[in-house]
């Protein structure tokens, strides 16, 4: 044995009943209502890839945005999309962050994140 660990006995088995798991969060109207938009851009995106070999089922928001709005010719990502159902969904998740946003950022500075 190396000189330097310490060895113990395994340790005793655990008896009774199993941990109980934490509570889940329980979020704000406003953060639930940017996860509820974005599970439906989520879902909107995994119908429209649905029938793309090698799609990228775990894509990120920026990647979600790249297949909608696609690149112009020089590689830069376009602004704007032609789908109106991807552009009314993506509408309302930024509708719900801007939400969030205006009741998080008095706490920001209140518990000094950033400071004023």
């Amino acid at each position: 044995p190396h000189p330097n660990y310490i060895y113990s006995p395994s340790p005793a088995p655990v008896r009774g009943p199993p941990p109980r798991p934490p509570p889940p969060p329980k979020w704000s109207a406003e953060a639930q209502a940017v996860f509820n938009s974005g599970l439906e851009l989520w879902k909107y995106y995994h119908k429209q890839i649905q029938d793309i070999p090698n799609a990228n089922v775990n894509a990120s928001l920026y990647d979600i945005k790249e297949f909608f709005c696609k690149r112009n010719d020089n590689g830069k990502l376009n602004s704007n999309s032609n789908n109106e159902v991807y552009n009314n969904l993506i509408s309302a998740l930024r509708k719900d962050i801007e939400v969030l946003t205006q009741k998080i950022q008095p706490k920001v500075y209140q518990y000094e994140f950033l400071k004023k």
